[in-house]
């Protein structure tokens, strides 16, 4: 790969208060850690590098006005074994990749693309899902965790689909781009991650002589009828009881972590709101709490990572139950991507995301649902497709 080639990294946001597509480009650095190494993105060089010193920058990291860099951390949900436990037994797992911007302007709309011959050529099977289910109903009613969020991978190829193509799906979004999109283009790697997620991790930005953070847990899912009223299934889920579980569940656990950042009181702003996506409904919580400036992006991070939503309660065991059930790692899915621009950061769930291989013409797509004592193993396999089929439907319209 030529220079040029490999400097040609970007991401996409929608940003500011319009939610205007921004391109964030020429990249001061850009790097790939690992446990005991990292990979510059723009040469290829791989050098030693602890991620605890990765962690120890965040850590040393305040939230500050800067007009000419831009910070984009994409942290794969596998660096949870770092934050959560100390270490992780493989030092070849991507842990994250953090890009340092200098330049930002409004997108340019591109010529119109289309992917074509978008095939599904591996899912879970039921009966593996079942097995799976079971195994974690089994952790519940021995007391090991009170809700556990189970994944799976779903992998296509495609037979035509270019950068433009993907970049132009993006764009295409439009009323259907989730709060939380984004896109990233790592020419070293041939990947694109292309991200339509409505959730949010946290959110940072200087109230008064405070900092305000905010975070925003979707548990409760419900396939849109247009045949019912809007407002009738949107009574139905949230007066659901597993569906209301579930949330009430992951508010609880996220006030706790709110409150561990710096020992505030955090407060309940919404215990349900609606939040529509491309044939789902969801039900949201926002919570809040008040940090003081001197708070560092490490401690919310090592305080909020991995998001409760994704994982279950409590974090810990839940996580180490998921990592038995699970098959494969997430990478990306269930990961978050923080963006910190202008005295503001936006850190969000990686839910709706697929990772994408230009040059193998494949993508990789995560999804799954929380999962407690009230849940049907067909409810959660059919909840877990419906949220499959949405990305598709949406992202490769024709």
């Amino acid at each position: 790969m030529d220079s040029h080639y490999l400097n040609n990294i970007f991401s996409i946001f929608p940003y500011g208060r319009q939610k205007k597509l921004y391109k964030f480009s020429s990249p001061l650095t850009a790097y790939l850690y690992f446990r005991n190494h990292r990979i510059n993105l723009q040469t290829g060089e791989r050098t030693p590098f602890s991620i605890d010193d990765y962690l120890r920058k965040l850590d040393n990291k305040k939230l500050e006005q800067q007009s000419d860099r831009y910070e984009v951390h994409h942290f794969y949900y596998e660096l949870s074994d770092i934050i959560l436990f100390g270490d992780i037994n493989q030092n070849q797992i991507p842990l994250s990749i953090e890009i340092i911007y200098t330049k930002k302007e409004v997108l340019k709309l591109g010529k119109k693309g289309k992917i074509e011959g978008l095939k599904k050529i591996s899912a879970i099977r039921k009966s593996k899902y079942r097995e799976c289910f079971d195994d974690g109903i089994n952790e519940l009613m021995n007391g090991n965790s009170y809700q556990f969020n189970f994944t799976s991978r779903f992998d296509y190829s495609f037979d035509k689909g270019s950068l433009q193509d993907f970049v132009w799906a993006f764009e295409n979004l439009k009323n259907n781009r989730g709060q939380f999109a984004h896109f990233s283009y790592i020419p070293y790697l041939e990947k694109i991650i292309f991200s339509n997620s409505p959730e949010g991790l946290f959110q940072l930005k200087k109230v008064g002589q405070k900092i305000e953070c905010i975070t925003t847990p979707i548990k409760g899912t419900l396939k849109r009828d247009k045949k019912i009223e809007l407002y009738r299934q949107w009574r139905d889920l949230k007066n659901d009881r597993k569906n209301q579980g579930e949330l009430y569940m992951i508010i609880d656990l996220l006030r706790n972590d709110l409150s561990s950042i710096e020992e505030p009181i955090s407060k309940v702003i919404r215990k349900k709101a609606l939040v529509l996506v491309p044939g789902l409904i969801h039900q949201m919580g926002v919570i809040s709490v008040s940090l003081s400036t001197q708070v560092s992006m490490g401690k919310i991070i090592r305080s909020l990572f991995p998001g409760g939503s994704i994982t279950g309660a409590p974090k810990k065991s839940t996580y180490n139950i998921l990592k038995r059930l699970e098959s494969q790692t997430r990478g990306n899915y269930t990961g978050s991507t923080l963006l910190i621009a202008d005295g503001r950061a936006d850190c969000s769930i990686n839910i709706r995301t697929a990772e994408i291989d230009l040059n193998a013409q494949t993508l990789e797509y995560g999804s799954g649902g929380g999962i407690t004592l009230l849940s049907h193993w067909q409810e959660e396999f059919q909840e877990m497709n419906h949220k499959v089929e949405s990305f598709v439907k949406t992202v490769f319209k024709s």
